[in-house]
């Protein structure tokens, strides 16, 4: 199931559950036309996770780890075509002081994730103190 963001409503979509946005960006930026390359699209959610103080960062942009990855090329040379509701996403985790911290592989972001899965990490940061320097997910 994709990820789908409401932003009227304020809200995301992950595996089929609704889960609140306190900020969020959808942006397209045309390129020079002299590049031969694709708008630059942003879309990010930023989800706060209960009273604990984490907001998790969900991304789905041009040239982030998501399905959008390839979007940087036109389909003509091997990029792919913008998808608005994505399968797949990039996430990162900031602490209640907004600093951004890593997870345990040693990274601050976390590439290619399902909308499952990003609503697993959601559900496992809500029971961890948001003090951590490391996440242990």
């Amino acid at each position: 199931m994709p990820v789908h963001l409401d932003a009227d409503n304020r809200r995301i979509q992950l595996d089929g559950r609704w889960y609140p946005v306190a900020r969020h960006r959808v942006e397209t930026v045309d390129l020079p036309p002299d590049l031969d390359s694709p708008p630059h699209r942003t879309r990010q959610a930023l989800v706060p996770v209960g009273e604990t103080g984490w907001e998790l960062s969900i991304v789905w942009g041009t040239g982030t780890y998501s399905d959008n990855h390839a979007c940087l090329f036109p389909p003509s040379i091997g990029g792919s075509e913008f998808v608005e509701d994505p399968d797949r996403v990039e996430i990162a985790a900031f602490n209640r002081d907004g600093i951004m911290v890593d997870w345990a592989d040693g990274d601050t972001v976390q590439g290619y994730v399902v909308a499952a899965e990003v609503a697993h990490i959601l559900d496992r940061l809500a029971d961890l103190p948001a003090d951590l320097t490391v996440i242990p997910l």
